[in-house]
């Protein structure tokens, strides 16, 4: 009966710490994931202006 009541606790706890690891490294991969499509599309977007103030410099000069 003790034994049931250690093993119940003990259980609940480890189950609880995979929960909170797994939520831990699902938040970091998407967090990644955010910050590389925020990435892109700076880059994007930079790469394009770039683009863009070029063909306006050449095409007033």
């Amino acid at each position: 009966m003790v034994w049931a009541t250690h093993t119940g606790p003990l259980t609940l706890t480890s189950q609880t710490l995979l929960h909170r690891i797994w939520i831990s490294i699902f938040l970091v991969q998407s967090y990644k994931l955010i910050n590389g499509c925020y990435a892109l599309c700076l880059i994007s977007v930079h790469q394009s202006f770039i683009a863009k103030s070029a063909s306006i410099g050449s095409s007033s000069t």
